[in-house]
């Protein structure tokens, strides 16, 4: 059986999947090497509610906010005396100029939530996995061809580089992209790419192969490897 895919750039609109992936790749990870916490995590989230949740979220902005104000009042408590005698108190000066800085930021500034920071952290990812694939397409669009071998990827010059299934980590599926981490590697595929072969049964393909997620990293794990870089 075999299967060729011919890569086009990866548009903006595809950022949120890409981000989703390798999220659900990191969690997969994390499950495989802290099984106990996530099972406390998992317990919890199962008692959680979204009112639950909210009052949570709230009580933190709560906080932050409160925090603004005790650092806004330190750095005036600081700065004062700095500013008077400058060549004196320099140290309690630019500490006392930080902490305003800080306490302005925490006061106007939006809360964001440490699930959103996390989301954001990712969407990041995703963005430099786009800009470095799409600026290897640079020169034409690179072929990956899949057969019971393994995957060949070829370059638009015509060069060939193989890679074994044994080296493949995570095949994870998104709604418009299939995301494919091997060895210390990642690409990205979208159905729509395939040239040769039948797109319904490219999955159950690789999965006879190796590990394919879809979307529920818990129930499909796979063996921890190093940080992935583009192909």
């Amino acid at each position: 059986m075999k299967f060729v895919f011919t890569r086009a750039p990866l548009e903006e609109a595809l950022l949120p999947q890409i981000a989703h992936a390798l999220k659900t790749r990191i969690d997969s990870l994390s499950r495989l090497k802290y099984p106990g916490m996530w099972a406390v995590a998992d317990k919890n989230a199962a008692r959680d509610t979204p009112e639950k949740k909210a009052s949570r979220e709230k009580a933190a902005a709560i906080r932050y906010r409160l925090w603004g104000i005790v650092f806004l009042a330190l750095g005036i408590f600081l700065v004062v005396p700095g500013l008077m005698k400058p060549g004196n108190l320099t140290l309690p000066l630019v500490v006392g100029a930080f902490a305003v800085i800080l306490g302005i930021k925490r006061l106007f500034g939006k809360y964001v939530s440490s699930e959103e920071k996390m989301n954001r952290r990712y969407e990041a990812s995703a963005k430099q996995l786009m800009r470095t694939l799409n600026g290897a397409q640079n020169t034409g669009s690179p072929t990956l061809t899949f057969d019971d071998e393994g995957m060949t990827l070829t370059s638009p010059g015509g060069k060939e580089e193989a890679a074994p299934y044994t080296a493949f980590e995570y095949v994870i599926e998104e709604e418009d992209l299939i995301l494919i981490t091997f060895g210390t590697r990642v690409t990205v595929l979208r159905p729509t790419e395939i040239v040769w072969g039948d797109i319904d049964a490219f999955l159950p393909f690789l999965e006879d192969k190796t590990t394919v997620l879809y979307l529920h990293p818990e129930e499909h794990p796979a063996p921890d490897t190093d940080e992935e870089e583009p192909e």
